[in-house]
């Protein structure tokens, strides 16, 4: 399986690169020994948890004191892009090696086709009745489909549009604005293939995990002439961020709201986020134990650790900022993280941005995803 064909639009690694964000850190505070080894007591795990994902994903400062408590060893093996999970885990044929990995839900189609998830034992995971109502449920087979769980999800965001409050002080309410004379040059578009795809169908009322030929041409066109609107395509979305930043574009498609972070770090706390009337697209990354585990009963315990309240909170400020996915968790947010995104009326915030699936590999009827990821090519050098 080659990268391209399967890389996905919100890998987080590639989010944060470039990115020059100043991100709040955790420390081993004395909740998180007490906690660690109150759970130690009941239970000695030890052995080697082999991690396979995103560096960063693994919140040392947040994880590490269960993992010392517990006696248990974390060995990572960090992916460039989402797709060296699986074909990781295929090159063992059978074999055992990897112990937990995380997915983004646009790939969870893929692994059920590969088969390379193993169904998770909620009884051994009894912080999962914490979730938020939203992430307990079974939305579109993401985490839970026919009543098998094979995730848990840790992290979540969204993307719609960012912008410079200082230049705009009134919020751009339609896409439309994009288009106006007024943001000629102004506008800066992320290099993320299925990203702006995905968004663009969004605005176009078009889910890309089923686009039509004649779909995929109507948001292509779309496309085109955004870019030609703006001064070229950022290489990054903390690229895009540092543009905004700097001045040299007012607003970002898509923008995400980790942005507004990555903007601050750069200087100019005037960066803002929103949905607008058209909505957006969501994201939510999980954990998941592959078939490749052989130690999934530590596996089972760092998981149940990751979606403690209080170290689900400081995880995500630990990393990218994104939105919890423990109800117990929000009262831990640092203000800045907490104000992202409006944890009282999740299910009308999903409607308005939802998450999709990615397109399909293979397809008789819609477009596949190396046919948007090539066809991307083409609509950056039409700028």
């Amino acid at each position: 399986m080659s990268e391209s064909t399967y890389e996905s639009a919100l890998s987080r690694r590639r989010l944060l690169q470039g990115a020059g964000a100043v991100v709040a850190s955790v420390g081993a505070s004395p909740w998180l020994l007490e906690t660690a080894t109150a759970a130690a007591a009941e239970h000695k795990l030890g052995g080697t948890i082999d991690y396979l994902s995103w560096q960063g994903y693994d919140s040392p400062k947040s994880f590490g004191p269960w993992l010392k408590a517990n006696n248990v060893k974390l060995k990572p093996t960090y992916i460039a892009t989402h797709d060296d999970i699986q074909a990781k885990i295929l090159a063992l044929h059978g074999g055992k090696g990897y112990d937990i990995i995380t997915y983004y839900q646009g790939y969870k189609q893929l692994y059920d086709e590969l088969k390379i998830l193993t169904p998770l034992d909620e009884s051994k995971i009894p912080n999962i009745k914490g979730l938020l109502p939203f992430f307990k449920g079974s939305y579109r087979g993401f985490w839970v489909k026919d009543g098998v769980r094979t995730a848990v999800p840790m992290y979540w965001g969204a993307l719609g549009l960012v912008y410079d409050s200082k230049a705009l002080p009134t919020a751009p309410t339609s896409y439309k604005m994009l288009f106006t004379s007024a943001m000629k040059g102004k506008v800066t578009v992320d290099d993320d293939p299925v990203g702006v795809y995905t968004l663009a169908g969004h605005v176009l009322g078009i889910n890309v995990a089923r686009m039509t030929p004649a779909q995929f041409a109507k948001v292509t066109t779309w496309l085109k002439a955004l870019v030609k609107q703006s001064k070229g395509v950022a290489p990054s979305y903390g690229d895009c961020a540092k543009r905004i930043a700097d001045g040299d574009a007012v607003v970002g498609f898509p923008g995400w709201a980790a942005q507004v972070g990555f903007a601050a770090g750069s200087g100019n706390k005037n960066v803002r986020f929103v949905l607008p009337k058209e909505g957006g697209y969501a994201y939510c990354d999980s954990w998941a134990i592959p078939i490749s585990a052989d130690n999934a009963e530590a596996a089972y315990g760092y998981i149940n650790n990751a979606i403690d309240p209080r170290v689900n909170a400081n995880a995500a400020i630990e990393q990218i900022l994104g939105g919890v996915t423990v109800a117990g968790a929000v009262r831990y947010l640092d203000k800045q993280t907490r104000s992202l995104y409006n944890y009282g009326n999740l299910d009308s915030f999903f409607a308005k941005a939802p998450l999709y699936a990615n397109p399909p590999v293979k397809s008789s009827n819609f477009v596949t995803i190396d046919k948007v990821i090539a066809k991307w090519q083409e609509v950056k050098a039409s700028a």
